[in-house]
């Protein structure tokens, strides 16, 4: 049956959802290989013949964290892109604050000309197929609705490098340190690469942790061990900086709804099966992180406190 040895030369188990029913599975929700993913989430031999193999790992607890992953993308995707569209509008008011958004584009495009114009041309951009104009001569509402989200980054960049002392006191604005982790959440998400399998990827060289997140989580009463056992994480930095950055971001009931939505996801899908994952410390470690965090987050920013 389809997938079911590629499975089992991984000690995978089929003792709750039988053999075939899991080919069907496998057929027509999701490959061998995307499961396989959230194998690496449990434990494994490390010794004799089995080395590398799961260790008591049910092909149902797989087939769970992928529709559980599959969840969380839709509740990321759509706060990423909230949270973008409220930087594009935040962006905007601070170009207007300092006077510098009628040739802010122009200068833009002229002094990045060679890299824009390979990378966003009428054939490749549905808007500007539809108007057909340089991207110098583009509103800045327009050309900010050109720009994908790296784009977007480096044009920030530009533009703060120079205002950012002006309008926040500061060589960066408040938001920027959380940029990239934002848009490694996004495209993951967007692009249905997924999340919760990620957990169990190392740092490369290029990750830098949100020092200001660490202080801050470190003043929330989160110990040291947690905040570096889940901060070195990268996707588990990365959501906490998403979730983090939301609130100064987002207008407060869109983010209070968001909230509600994402501790939804967490108290009761997440429970639904949570013998599944009893042997997986990396899981309940990163579980009881975003339980936590979240947690913090609500008692500062949403919660209502009652008189008496």
């Amino acid at each position: 049956m389809y997938g079911i040895e590629q499975m089992k030369a991984h000690g995978i188990l089929f003792s709750i959802i039988k053999e075939k029913e899991a080919s069907r599975i496998m057929q027509t929700e999701y490959t061998p290989d995307q499961l396989l993913l959230y194998a690496a989430l449990f434990p494994c031999y490390q010794t004799t013949e089995k080395k590398g193999q799961a260790i008591h790992v049910e092909f149902a607890y797989l087939y769970d964290l992928a529709g559980l992953d599959r969840c969380l993308q839709k509740i990321m995707s759509a706060l990423c892109t909230d949270v973008e569209q409220t930087l594009r509008t935040v962006f905007t008011a601070d170009c207007f604050r300092v006077n510098a958004a009628d040739d802010l584009v122009e200068t833009y495009v002229a002094a990045n000309a060679d890299d824009l114009f390979s990378a966003y041309s009428p054939e490749q951009n549905d808007f500007l197929a539809k108007h057909p104009v340089t991207l110098s001569k583009l509103s800045l509402y327009s050309f900010l609705n050109v720009l994908q989200f790296g784009s977007l980054q480096r044009f920030l960049r530009f533009f703060y490098d120079k205002y950012a002392p002006v309008l926040y006191h500061t060589p960066y604005a408040p938001f920027e340190s959380s940029l990239e982790s934002i848009r490694r959440v996004r495209n993951a998400s967007v692009h249905g690469n997924g999340l919760l399998w990620r957990i169990s990827e190392p740092a490369d060289a290029s990750f830098q942790k949100n020092l200001s997140l660490l202080s801050w989580l470190g003043r929330q009463g989160i110990g040291q061990k947690t905040r570096q056992t889940n901060m070195s994480k990268p996707i588990v930095h990365d959501l906490a900086c998403l979730l983090y950055q939301s609130v100064s971001l987002l207008p407060h009931t869109q983010c209070e709804e968001f909230f509600s939505a994402f501790h939804g996801f967490l108290m009761e899908q997440c429970t639904a099966h949570a013998s599944y994952y009893a042997q997986s410390p990396m899981l309940l470690s990163a579980y009881r992180f975003a339980c936590r965090l979240l947690s913090v987050l609500t008692e500062n920013n949403f919660s209502t406190k009652k008189d008496g």
